[in-house]
């Protein structure tokens, strides 16, 4: 069993099969992986920008925005 906290932050206990806990490793796998891409494009990103330019840059919308989300 594995402890988990509902939408309502409510503490619940459910059993987990084997072929989740792969699956969630897999997903775990594929964004860390975006993350870290993301994260390089960001930094080479930065790199370019002028002093004004990174004084207007927004990091967070743009780490969002190449993430997907």
């Amino acid at each position: 069993d594995w402890k988990f906290i509902d939408e309502n932050n409510n503490d619940v206990m459910e059993q987990v099969m084997k072929a989740y806990l792969n699956n969630m490793l897999v997903q775990g796998a594929v964004l860390t992986s975006k993350a870290i891409n993301v994260e390089q494009q960001l930094f080479i990103k930065i790199a370019a920008l002028n002093e004004t330019e990174l004084l207007n840059f927004n990091i967070e919308s743009e780490f969002k925005s190449l993430m997907g989300g």
